[in-house]
C-alpha cells in the first residue's frame, strides 16, 4: 500500500485554519528513583478544524488526560512539557504568561471534566458557580449575568432552570450536574471545548442524552471539540475524526467512518474486537453475546517503556502471530495510507505500524 509522510498530510477536513494545532508535543514526569525526566507522551501532533469533533481514544494511562492538561496549561507539578507547540487560533500557548493563559481558559477554550460531583463546589449554588465564569471573563452587569446564567441552563435543557440556579450540586442528579458543567463551559461562547470523559460517570440512558446535547450544541454554536474517551461507542456517536493513543504515542488517525470500517493498527483492531456487543441468535429471539477477544498483556508503565513500537510486546499480528524484529528496535513513524487517485495520495488515514 502506498505510503506518504504524515507530516505533510492534511489532518483536517476543512480548508479553514485549524482552531487547535498541536505539533510534536512531548510530556514527561519526574519519577522517584529515576535520575532523569521519564517521557510519557511523545511527539503528539494533531489539529482540529472549526466545528469538528476529534476523539482521542486509548486505554487508561496512555496520556490522553495529561495531553489535555498540557493544552490548558494545567500540568501537575511533577509533569513538564519537554518539547512541542500548542496553538489556539494561531496563538502559541506554551509561551504565554500564566495570567494571559488564565484569561483564555473559560473564554476561548473551556473544559468539561469527567466527574461532575467532584468538579462542582458543594458549598455554592450552581448559579453562583456559573456566575463566577461570567464575572471573570465578561463585563456584564449582575442582572445581565443572572439572565445569562438562566439562559445557559435552558440552553442545556435543564428543567426548571430559574429555580435550579439556587440549587446545590447534591440536590441534582448526575445528568443534571453534567448539564451544569456544560453550561459553565459554554458561558463565554468558547471556540474550543475539551471534554475529558464527559459521560463516564453517567448511566447509559443519561449518557446518550448528554452526547446528543453536546452534538446539537457544537453544531448550533459552531464549536470545535476535543473529546477524550476510551468508549468506542461514544466515538462512533459524534466524532468526525479519531486519534488512537497507546502508551503516549498516537498509533492511528482516521475519520470515524474509516477507522471503524478498516482499522489498520493491531492495537485499534484489538480495541474494536474487545468491545462487548449483542447480536440476534439465528432462529431464535434471544440475544447471543459473542465471545470477547481481549488484548493480551498489560499496557507498559512509565518506568518500563519498551523500545521500538511500544505495542510490540502485546502484538498478535505478523509471522507466528508475533511482531517483526524491526518492531522491537525501531519506532514506526505515523504515515499516511490510502489509494492513489490521479497520481496523488489522499492521506485521510494514518498509521504507525511496520506491518501496515
Amino acid at each position: 500500500m502506498p505510503l506518504a509522510s504524515a507530516a505533510t498530510a492534511p489532518t483536517t477536513a476543512s480548508s479553514l485554519p485549524p482552531v487547535l494545532q498541536v505539533e510534536g508535543l512531548s510530556l514527561g514526569f519526574a519519577i522517584a528513583g529515576q535520575p532523569a525526566i521519564t517521557p510519557l507522551v511523545e511527539d503528539l501532533s494533531f489539529s482540529i478544524a472549526p466545528g469538528e469533533v476529534l476523539s482521542l481514544v486509548g486505554e487508561s494511562g496512555c496520556g490522553k488526560s495529561l495531553s489535555v492538561q498540557a493544552i490548558l496549561g494545567l500540568l501537575p507539578p511533577a509533569a513538564q512539557r519537554l518539547a512541542g507547540s500548542v496553538q489556539l487560533q494561531g496563538q502559541e500557548l506554551t509561551t504565554l504568561a500564566p495570567e494571559a493563559l488564565r484569561r483564555l481558559r473559560g473564554k476561548a477554550m473551556a473544559l468539561i471534566p469527567q466527574d461532575p460531583m467532584s468538579a462542582l463546589n458543594p458549598v455554592y449554588t450552581v448559579g453562583f458557580q456559573i456566575d463566577e465564569v461570567l464575572k471573570t471573563h465578561t463585563t456584564l452587569s449582575p442582572p445581565e449575568r443572572l439572565a445569562r446564567c438562566q439562559a445557559l441552563l435552558e440552553q442545556v435543557q435543564l428543567p426548571n432552570a430559574k429555580e435550579r440556579l439556587n440549587s446545590y450540586p447534591h440536590q441534582l442528579s448526575g445528568g443534571m450536574r453534567q448539564r451544569v458543567l456544560i453550561a459553565m463551559a459554554l458561558a463565554c461562547n468558547p471556540q474550543l471545548i475539551l471534554a475529558d470523559e464527559p459521560t463516564t460517570a453517567l448511566d447509559v440512558t443519561v449518557q446518550a442524552q448528554i452526547l446528543r446535547l453536546l452534538d446539537e450544541l457544537r453544531r448550533d454554536l459552531g464549536m470545535s471539540v476535543l473529546l477524550i474517551t476510551h468508549d468506542l461507542g461514544v466515538v462512533a456517536e459524534i466524532s468526525d475524526r479519531v486519534a488512537v493513543m497507546y502508551a503516549g504515542h498516537v498509533v492511528e488517525t482516521a475519520t470515524a467512518t474509516e477507522l471503524f470500517a478498516n482499522p489498520q493498527h493491531p492495537y485499534t483492531q484489538g480495541l474494536l474486537a474487545s468491545q462487548p456487543q449483542l447480536q440476534w441468535g439465528q432462529g431464535s429471539e434471544a440475544y447471543v453475546p459473542p465471545r470477547l477477544v481481549p488484548i493480551a498483556g498489560q499496557p507498559p508503565t512509565a518506568r518500563a517503556l519498551p523500545s521500538g513500537c511500544r505495542f510490540h510486546v502485546r502484538c498478535g499480528v505478523g509471522p507466528q502471530a508475533a511482531c517483526w524484529p524491526q518492531c522491537q528496535s525501531q519506532k514506526p513513524p505515523l504515515q499516511a495510507v490510502g489509494t492513489l487517485q490521479g497520481g496523488d495520495l489522499k492521506p485521510t488515514h494514518c498509521v504507525a505500524c511496520w506491518l501496515s
